[in-house]
């Protein structure tokens, strides 16, 4: 059934209480196994749980298997409770407290991230007190990266990981330390890549960067850690990733002279909205319709506390998610230009300026696309203490 109908069908029978999110775990394993298909079978994939840890989710990853990429106790209880053990999980983050180093020793995760000189010291010595050998990956910050558009540029100072000029110093450690073993590397520069060419260039530079890693630790790294930053198209003249070239980009790279040393080395990348982002929806319901000065509003039910990604914060300039109506009455065959906004006493509380849609009434329904990542992790629940927004998947009753 079209997604609109399907919408429609379930707010009338009053089913589903807006504000809501609908996934669609059918779209999660086709993301997967696109992105899988784009990689080659050197590569395994890390779903970034912050972007949405939905128990469904997280199951249907499992089963495809994917791998997860947490970042607090929080997460790892919800990675836990979904049949994920610590073998198949990642802990990153650059502030892990005492505990959390804890956890990532008592629940055998897998890999865990580190992201400082001093972080590294307390994992080495927590491993000791539990008498248990570690395997760790250091996040590098390297010197040089490709930004979106294609050019070369030196690495901004970021709280994140360590610099590739600093990383070294560490090595003192795992030498006088037996309870840690530097498996690998972790890299990750940003999100919402589009453009093949400038993540398989950054791949590029991280083999480079790691095969002098190598050679400066006197060893030969277990892993990789490619991050990812796989994006999806949420403004209007964004194109989606091309799959094709980043598979023909892929194949080139790992063909090349800079990947033979690193021919034994298992590769991962990391994906949280790419996976999860495209199979959800958040619909919200309209509850009035008014004019002020010759501009249309629709006032709905759900807004910045359940949806602050569209909102936009965090954008530079504002721009709309993809957006759809859904009508529960054919009263009308006009279009018009109207703001959707939501109902706190926020001026920014504004889920799309300026769309064309069919007229709304109260009643209808509105759909924001690409919603699937980033809404209710991303959102100020408390604020005003309105309900939070309910989820509803296409498994559910």
């Amino acid at each position: 059934m079209e997604i609109s109908n399907f919408l429609k069908q379930k707010i009338s029978s009053q089913n589903w209480k807006t504000p809501f999110y609908y996934y669609d775990f059918n779209i999660v394993e086709k993301n997967f196994r696109d992105l899988e298909n784009s990689l080659s079978n050197r590569f395994k994939i890390f779903y970034s749980m912050k972007s949405n840890p939905h128990h469904g989710i997280l199951t249907k990853l499992k089963s495809l298997g994917c791998l997860l990429d947490i970042s607090s106790i929080g997460e790892l209880d919800r990675a836990l409770a979904a049949g994920f053990t610590g073998k198949e999980i990642s802990f990153v983050g650059p502030g892990k407290s005492q505990e959390e180093l804890i956890a990532c020793v008592t629940n055998n995760i897998e890999y865990t991230v580190i992201e400082s000189i001093q972080e590294l010291e307390s994992f080495a010595a927590i491993a000791k007190n539990y008498d248990k050998i570690k395997k760790v990956c250091l996040r590098i910050n390297p010197a040089t990266y490709y930004h979106p558009g294609g050019a070369a540029r030196n690495m901004s100072p970021v709280h994140f990981g360590i610099d590739e000029t600093e990383v070294l110093n560490a090595k003192v450690i795992f030498d006088k330390n037996k309870h840690i073993v530097l498996a690998g590397l972790h890299f990750y520069l940003q999100s919402q890549f589009l453009d093949a060419a400038v993540i398989v260039a950054n791949f590029k530079s991280f083999i480079s960067c790691a095969v002098k890693l190598e050679a400066g630790f006197n060893t030969k790294f277990e892993m990789i850690n490619f991050g990812g930053g796989f994006g999806i198209p949420y403004f209007q003249g964004q194109n989606k990733l091309d799959l094709s070239l980043l598979k023909d980009e892929i194949q080139a790279l790992l063909k090349s002279e800079e990947s033979s040393s690193l021919k034994d080395t298992l590769f991962f990348v990391e994906s949280g909205r790419f996976l999860s982002g495209p199979a959800g929806f958040f619909v919200t319901k309209v509850l009035y319709t008014k004019k002020s000065y010759g501009k249309n509003y629709a006032v709905c039910d759900g807004g910045i506390t359940q949806h602050q990604a569209a909102v936009g914060i965090g954008q530079i300039l504002r721009r709309n998610f993809p957006i759809r109506a859904v009508k529960m009455k054919e009263d009308s065959k006009t279009n018009e230009v109207v703001t959707i906004v939501g109902p706190s006493c926020y001026s920014i509380d504004i889920l799309g300026s300026d769309v064309e849609l069919p007229q709304l009434m109260p009643g209808d329904a509105v759909v924001i696309e690409q919603s699937g990542a980033y809404g209710p992790t991303f959102s100020p629940e408390n604020f005003l203490s309105r309900p939070k927004a309910n989820e509803y998947t296409n498994e559910s009753e």
